[in-house]
């Protein structure tokens, strides 16, 4: 049931100019991205050649999505008055209804300092399954365990970092497991060793990060929605991604034994209060007597 992402990219879901963050050559093409989306992070120097814009190397994650929106929408403004001027001694034909745009959500990567290290992209399809997209940067070498929580709160200010973003996204109430469908492999470093199989709603599987702490993944899945529906991950708690210290055995319930969390980025955020746990202090010291 996965297709390729390359494949997809001829398609129009992840044209270049949807992905404005990542590309610094002027935007071209028809802009599906909402104008409110944007996000912030960090460059990655190393080396990319996959088609997918969303891996352009070195580009600045920040970017105006708004201004470049406004543009496009003038531009458009243009040409169909153009096309209205030339048009009035014809007979008026009904224009075509435009294609619905996909729900597109990037969220910037935080590590436990606070600073941002990556973005995550995920974009719904017709069929309904949500493409998940996730370039990072500063990870030990190796896999680390990915998942989508089921709060969107990431707070790194805690005796346990972000565990404010709760437990795996698990609407079913299922055992952990594998993804649905594999990780694709975009040669730089090479991805996970594909494993499918049930488990969480959540459960993304590994990303793997290059000596020089890279990491990117590309993988689908049908276990959850970015619209309305029972597996929607824009319910009241939110929803967030999380990336582990250590790698995924995709067994170990409930966490796949895959260590602390050491990236969160929020995807919808909570829309209830979240408790912040306390910070671990030392005891005070005792005032000596007179």
């Amino acid at each position: 049931m996965a297709r390729s992402v390359d494949a997809r990219c001829d398609e129009a879901w992840f044209d270049s100019s949807m992905i404005g963050a990542f590309d610094p050559s002027p935007m071209v093409g028809v802009l599906r991205c909402p104008a409110a989306v944007g996000c912030g992070g960090a460059t990655d120097p190393s080396p990319v050649e996959p088609s997918h814009p969303i891996y352009a190397e070195g580009t600045p994650m920040k970017r105006t999505i708004p201004i470049v929106a406004a543009l496009v929408v003038a531009v458009v403004g243009l040409l169909g008055g153009g096309a209205l001027v030339g048009s009035r001694a014809q007979d008026a034909t009904p224009a075509a209804s435009p294609a619905p745009v996909p729900p597109l959500i990037q969220v910037a990567l935080q590590d436990l300092n606070g600073q941002e290290v990556g973005v995550a992209s995920f974009i719904e399809e017709t069929d309904g399954t949500v493409a998940v997209a996730v370039t990072v940067e500063g990870l030990v070498a190796g896999e680390h365990g990915i998942h989508v929580h089921a709060v969107g709160d990431c707070n790194a200010a805690t005796a346990e970092a972000f565990t404010t973003a709760g437990g795996h996204y698990n609407p079913a109430g299922v055992a952990h497991g594998a993804p649905p469908f594999p990780a694709e492999d975009d040669g730089t470093p090479p991805a996970a060793t594909p494993v499918v199989g049930d488990g969480h709603a959540g459960d993304l599987g590994n990303i793997v990060a290059s000596e020089t702490g890279s990491g990117r993944l590309r993988i689908v899945t049908d276990r959850f929605t970015l619209s309305a529906g029972e597996a929607s991950l824009d319910d009241e708690d939110g929803s967030a991604i999380v990336i582990h210290a250590q790698a995924d055995d995709y067994q170990t319930d409930p966490g796949g034994n895959s260590g602390g969390r050491v990236v969160c980025g929020v995807i919808y955020p909570s829309a209830i209060p979240v408790a912040t746990p306390e910070v671990a202090t030392a005891p005070a010291a005792a005032t000596p007597p007179a």
